[in-house]
């Protein structure tokens, strides 16, 4: 893609300037160390974050290369315990181009774990039609079961672990957190319920509300029985779900 104008974006700096991907860095390195990211135009992450849109197949696998880094540190060693020079050492990168990617340690942060959670709300198909209630409480089991299974992965409850005790006192992972987990999922839950009020499935005025009611008992177990239990991590079982997503069914259904 070499050639796709991007966008150097100022993180300190008078304005903003442009240049073409594949640019020789020695041309716009002072720029780009001291207070630029490369961001792909009109393909931005959600905080101004390198993405692969616009960028070429070697960015793209070297911006890769330092997340997966940062992040193998970050759960070893903690957050505050990781420095930007052991994160260019284990990603075998100069702090030049460390700095180019990832202007902060707080970018790579909340670029893993907006990344990880994208992984774990990845693979949902487009809104399907309905055609009944069973059709309904299908996918709304479905999708359920595959966000509390992979948010209980192992790996998953880490980064979670890590970025909500950061969370505390970094305010801006707040957004992040809020961003990525919950209201992708009640997105997602809302839509659902709201395409089935509309076809007169169930009486749902409210789709937001029916789905913050849905999402708020299931995220009970990702959190008490996941997120803060000291013991085994283990997945709500099906019969959980389905008591869950029954009973708010009854709440909106359509009476004669």
């Amino acid at each position: 893609m070499a050639g796709t104008p991007v966008v150097i974006w100022p993180r300190e700096g008078p304005g903003v300037t442009s240049v073409t991907a594949g640019t020789p860095r020695a041309a716009t390195s002072r720029q780009l160390v001291s207070w630029a990211v490369v961001l792909a135009r009109d393909q931005t992450g959600p905080y101004g974050l390198i993405v692969g849109t616009g960028l070429t197949t070697r960015q793209v696998a070297k911006r890769e290369q330092i997340a997966s880094a940062a992040r193998r540190l970050f759960l070893e060693q903690g957050y505050a315990g990781t420095s930007m020079d052991a994160v260019a050492t284990e990603a075998g990168v100069s702090k030049q181009t460390l700095y180019v990617y990832f202007p902060a340690k707080l970018d790579l942060l909340r670029s893993i774990f907006d990344e990880e959670m994208t992984a774990i709300a990845s693979g949902e198909p487009a809104l399907p039609q309905l055609h009944t209630v069973d059709d309904l409480r299908n996918l709304l089991l479905g999708f359920a079961a595959r966000l509390t299974n992979n948010l209980l992965h192992p790996d998953a409850v880490s980064l979670v672990r890590l970025t909500l005790g950061e969370a505390f006192r970094i305010p801006e992972l707040r957004e992040t957190i809020r961003n990525a987990l919950p209201v992708r999922a009640l997105h997602r839950f809302g839509s659902l319920i709201a395409a089935a009020d509309a076809q007169g499935l169930i009486s749902a005025p409210d789709p937001d509300l029916t789905a913050r009611m849905l999402l708020g008992p299931i995220m009970t177990y990702v959190a008490i029985d996941g997120f803060l239990t000291a013991g085994d991590v283990v997945p709500p079982s099906p019969e959980q779900l389905e008591r869950i997503v029954d009973h708010v069914l009854a709440m909106v259904a359509v009476t004669p």
